[in-house]
């Protein structure tokens, strides 16, 4: 392309994206014909005011083309400056664009499941729920789709089973998804409820959050973080979204209907309080949390509220669990390494390698760009054996001890280094030393501080 920005040449124009694309094949067909244009080195493409280097796939500078009147951009260029995927379908002839909006959206439908719907049905009642179809584990699927059918209809067969015969009752009972990843599922379901003979009919609100790994249920404490007075505090100031949203007086009186003079330690006790004083649910989203808790009729019989990420760091210094490395998993593994003897806990939710040939350690985490191992070995002198200690200590980086819980004495390298985080924990023995090192962005590491310090404390040097 750069041979043709001083003069002007015969070409094909395909649509002129063929050649931006850098394909140099000419095809023939009725859709292609000669013409002559000028390729402008002159023209300058801007982008808010900064101007783009238009360059081909190899990296070499590719230049505008002027053609009765109108100017021709190399597509592949510019689609890169505006964050544009591009790819030429040979076969179709086709300029494949893809926004990084779709392309997210592509990626969030890459689960290992299906969403299908069912309906239950019991005289007055139906109830529509989800099941997830095509997981690789099909006892998992049965044990989970088992949760999720009875958690949207135990409800109103107590109801219905606590009739007396003069009486008749009707539910209408939907569902949404609130977060669907191949780690959670979140389903929240409501529905109309009407008992004849009763005063009024009423609304239910009730969610069930659930462990696709472990094929568990999660409850609201599970998929929250620390309920304490910070938390309460982000929620009364979270965003409501029942059924008045659209109302902003009625939002203002939903609000204070709910809180009113609770004080904060009454609202932790209302939400944690498992006797079911009043419902309180939650569910996640990819977002945040929601949270529901059951109010007079006058006002839902429910009031909804979300809260974000970002509301929750500001208040707590920490974010909802829905990282696949989720706090919520306090099961532990131990690996007890075959050569040293030294031993360490991991999560359990963690597929951690084979041990090499050196025998000297594993890798307990690598995702995303996450990297997590411990290894280890035999002393070989003072100076050898606390060098990374003592390089740290003289580059200024943070060095903080530790005794483990086996009453071992370590050491806690921390490193920021741009948007990454370095862990490096070295613990100390009579014959041998154990390392754990973290090589993380800074987002995973403030989600799983807790994890790799609580690890860090497990390490055990054995005899």
């Amino acid at each position: 392309m750069n041979k043709l920005s001083c003069q002007t040449r015969r070409i094909i124009l395909g649509t002129v994206l063929v050649g931006c694309l850098g394909t140099s094949t000419i095809f023939a067909g009725s859709v292609q014909k000669q013409i002559k244009a000028v390729c402008d080195s002159g023209i300058r493409v801007t982008l808010d005011g900064k101007e783009v280097e238009l360059k081909d796939p190899n990296g070499d500078g590719v230049t505008p083309i002027l053609y009765n009147g109108t100017t021709y951009l190399p597509v592949r260029a510019v689609s890169n400056a505006l964050g544009l995927s591009v790819n030429w379908n040979d076969k179709n002839r086709n300029v494949e664009l893809k926004s990084p909006t779709a392309k997210k959206e592509t990626q969030e439908n890459t689960v290992p499941y299906q969403i299908v719907e069912q309906t239950y049905t019991d005289k007055g009642v139906k109830i529509k729920f989800p099941s997830i179809v095509n997981l690789v584990d099909a006892e998992k699927q049965k044990n989970i789709n088992l949760l999720i059918k009875d958690s949207a209809t135990a409800i109103y067969k107590r109801t219905l089973n606590g009739l007396d015969s003069s009486s008749k009752y009707e539910a209408d009972v939907s569902y949404e998804i609130k977060l669907k990843s191949d780690k959670l599922l979140s389903i929240a379901f409501s529905s109309y409820n009407n008992i004849v003979p009763s005063a009024h009919p009423y609304y239910l609100f009730h969610t069930i959050n659930i462990d696709l790994e472990k094929g568990t249920e999660l409850k609201l404490k599970d998929i929250s973080p620390k309920i304490d007075e910070k938390f309460v505090k982000a929620l009364k100031n979270a965003k409501y979204v029942g059924q008045f949203a659209s109302d902003p007086v009625a939002v203002k009186e939903a609000v204070s209907y709910t809180f009113g003079e609770l004080s904060d330690k009454e609202l932790i006790k209302i939400i944690t309080d498992e006797s079911n004083q009043r419902d309180v649910y939650g569910y996640l989203t990819k977002d945040g949390l929601g949270i529901s808790i059951s109010v007079g009729h006058a006002m839902g019989d429910h009031a909804e509220f979300e809260i974000s990420n970002s509301e929750l760091e500001a208040k707590q210094n920490a974010n909802p669990k829905t990282d696949d490395l989720k706090q919520i998993d306090k099961k532990f593994e131990t690996y007890i390494n075959g050569r040293y003897g030294f031993s360490i806990k991991y999560p359990k939710s963690w597929t951690i390698s084979e041990e090499p040939p050196s025998g000297d350690g594993v890798v307990l985490y690598n995702k995303d760009k996450n990297d997590i191992r411990v290894y280890g070995g035999y002393l070989l002198g003072d100076k050898i054996d606390r060098m990374e200690v003592n390089e740290a200590k003289n580059k200024g980086i943070k060095v903080d001890e530790f005794v483990t819980d086996n009453g071992e004495k370590g050491y806690k390298i921390l490193e920021n280094n741009g948007d990454r985080v370095i862990l490096h924990v070295v613990v100390y023995g009579s014959k041998m030393h154990c390392h754990l090192y973290a090589d993380t962005t800074k987002a995973f590491y403030k989600e799983n501080e807790l994890i790799l310090i609580d690890m860090a404390k497990s390490i055990d040097l054995g005899k």
